[in-house]
């Protein structure tokens, strides 16, 4: 039998538990993402009365990366094909793994930047920037765009998630 005392414990553990993931998820750095005749795209953008000006891969800008550093970077979309029914999601649009600092030329591209074509409503793209626990990712090409194992991938690899930018476009 559990005690009122007992209860108590669990809800404060868990309101704990709430506060570590908010309080970390907030410490989230965000990478400077730039689109050429868009300029700078902020956080959570909706960049639907642009999408012509996204066929070219954006610069991504690190600042809280060292030039030393190795990281991965990886954008995709969890929408697809459309927001109510995302069974071919996470749609991967681009990958870059070994990138020595920020500097994307400096990386192994293992799928080529495909721009946001979102085929029904609003999608999102989030570019995440992950730190190496190694100086080279050991990863093929990926088969496929569609239903692309982030977490796998993450797992695989000794990825860690150390930056993340959002934005969206819609189908309209």
């Amino acid at each position: 039998q559990s005690t009122w005392g007992d209860n108590i414990c669990a809800i404060l553990v868990c309101l704990l538990l709430f506060i570590v993931v908010d309080v970390e998820s907030s410490r989230m750095e965000k990478p400077n993402v730039k689109y050429e005749g868009v300029g700078e795209v902020s956080d959570g953008a909706d960049l639907t009365k642009d999408k012509d000006k996204l066929k070219v891969q954006p610069q991504v800008e690190c600042s809280f990366v060292g030039g030393s550093d190795r990281i991965t970077l990886l954008m995709y979309d969890p929408d697809a094909p459309n927001p109510e029914n995302p069974v071919k999601a996470p749609w991967l649009h681009w990958m870059v793994v070994n990138i020595l600092g920020c500097d994307t030329s400096k990386g192994k591209t293992l799928m080529e930047y495909a721009e946001p074509t979102p085929p029904a409503g609003l999608h999102r793209y989030i570019t995440n920037i992950y730190r190496q626990s190694s100086s080279e990712v050991k990863a093929d090409k990926p088969s496929a765009r569609n239903n692309f194992d982030i977490k796998k991938f993450e797992n695989d690899n000794g990825l860690t998630l150390i930056g993340q930018h959002k934005y969206t476009v819609s189908a309209k």
